[in-house]
């Protein structure tokens, strides 16, 4: 049980940070742009 939390918890985070990471590239492109 223990497990499948933390593996969904990080599942969570590499979502977001991945989110993220568009983010700034997409704002990044747009600035150099």
């Amino acid at each position: 049980m223990e497990q499948s939390n933390d593996s969904l918890r990080v599942n969570h985070n590499d979502g977001e940070e991945s989110k993220t990471s568009a983010q700034v590239f997409e704002g990044f492109f747009l600035w150099t742009k």
